[in-house]
C-alpha cells in the first residue's frame, strides 16, 4: 500500500491455484488499503491517492478494467468515479453494489458496477464518525432458508441487547 505498484494474479476456484502474476505500474497513483472486484470479476474499483505517497487531502474513487491483456493496458484504464477524503474501505453488498467506507462516517455507495459507467452515490448512510472504522466493513454472512419464530408472545425492547444463536 502506497508503494505505487499494484499486483494482480489468476486464481482457479476450482483448484485454488494462484498464478501468473502482473504488476501493474500505477506511476502515477498509488493504491491505498481498500478494493473490491465487480460482480463479473472484470473491473477491480480502489481508492487511490492523488499525489506522491498519498500525502494529498483527497483521493481518487476509481475503476480499472483487469480484462485487457496486458499491464500498460489495465494501468492507462483507470478511471476516477469520484473524490473522497478518504475511501479505505470497499466490500460488495448483497444487493451486489460496492459499499466504501469513507472519513467522517460516512458510506457512499457504487452501484451499476458491471456496467460502462457505473453510478457512485456519496453518503448513503451517515454514522457518528466514532461508529465506523474506514479501514473494515463488515464481512457478508450467508444465511439462507432459515426462519425465525419468536413465538407469539415474544416481544423485543428498543435499545435492549438481543442475540440469535444459529443452529445448524
Amino acid at each position: 500500500f502506497n508503494t505505487g505498484i499494484l499486483v494482480l494474479y489468476d486464481f482457479d476456484a476450482a483448484t485454488g491455484v494462484i498464478s501468473n502474476s502482473m504488476v501493474i505500474p500505477g506511476a502515477t497513483k498509488s493504491i491505498t488499503q481498500g478494493c473490491e472486484f465487480s460482480t463479473n470479476s472484470r473491473y477491480l474499483y480502489g481508492s487511490f491517492s492523488n499525489g506522491v505517497d498519498g500525502r494529498n487531502t483527497y483521493f481518487e474513487i476509481s475503476r480499472l478494467d483487469i480484462s485487457l491483456p496486458t499491464a500498460i493496458d489495465i494501468d492507462n484504464s483507470i478511471k476516477p468515479i469520484a473524490l473522497s477524503k478518504r475511501g479505505n474501505a470497499f466490500q460488495m453488498g448483497s444487493d451486489k453494489c460496492i459499499y466504501v467506507a469513507e472519513s467522517g462516517g460516512i458510506i457512499s455507495k457504487i452501484s451499476n458496477v458491471d456496467a460502462a459507467v457505473p453510478d457512485y452515490t456519496p453518503a448513503v448512510i451517515k454514522l457518528k464518525p466514532q461508529d465506523v472504522e474506514i479501514f473494515s466493513l463488515p464481512q457478508k454472512v450467508h444465511i439462507t432458508n432459515y426462519k425465525v419464530d419468536l413465538g407469539r408472545d415474544t416481544s423485543i425492547c428498543a435499545n435492549e441487547p438481543f442475540v440469535l444463536n444459529l443452529n445448524i
